[in-house]
């Protein structure tokens, strides 16, 4: 359990979800991918940072939260596998490293302050599980809303 990792392209990405993942076929191997619409942006960047086990700052969380308001509310949502991993205190220097060069590749394209809020991706067993249900919880949301519309 907890073997699938999951990269998550932020909003301000959208023009090119696309060619990310092209990037990101290069170097692992993408399992499943879509795309999620998000009612509220803000609330899954925090719920995403709240899955993790390594902390980031609130201030930081609040400003991607707020940034990616600015942008069309839909994700794309990556399960990857790692075959090696190659864990280092729980952590993935694997998919650390893939996360890098698909922001190295991307950063031209961006404010040199958005670089961390290009993608995210998890970095442990623990965080894909914990990544996992909030992504599903936003997804059932969404299924739901959608089947009460009808």
């Amino acid at each position: 359990m907890g073997v699938l990792f999951y990269a998550i392209f932020w909003p301000l990405t959208h023009e090119y979800y696309a060619d990310m993942e092209t990037k990101l076929r290069e170097s692992v191997s993408v399992v499943d991918s879509y795309d999620v619409e998000i009612d509220d942006i803000e609330r899954f960047v925090h719920d995403i940072y709240d899955a993790q086990t390594d902390t980031a700052p609130e201030w930081a969380i609040t400003w991607k939260g707020e940034l990616m308001t600015e942008f069309p509310p839909t994700v794309r949502i990556l399960k990857i596998e790692l075959p090696n991993p190659r864990l280092h205190d729980g952590i993935s220097r694997e998919m650390e490293m893939v996360k890098n060069d698909v922001r190295h590749t991307f950063m031209d394209n961006f404010e040199d302050k958005h670089y961390l809020s290009i993608l995210h991706a998890t970095d442990s067993f623990e965080d894909n599980l914990k990544a996992k249900a909030v992504i599903d919880s936003y997804r059932c949301k969404k299924e739901a809303h959608n089947s009460n519309r009808s």
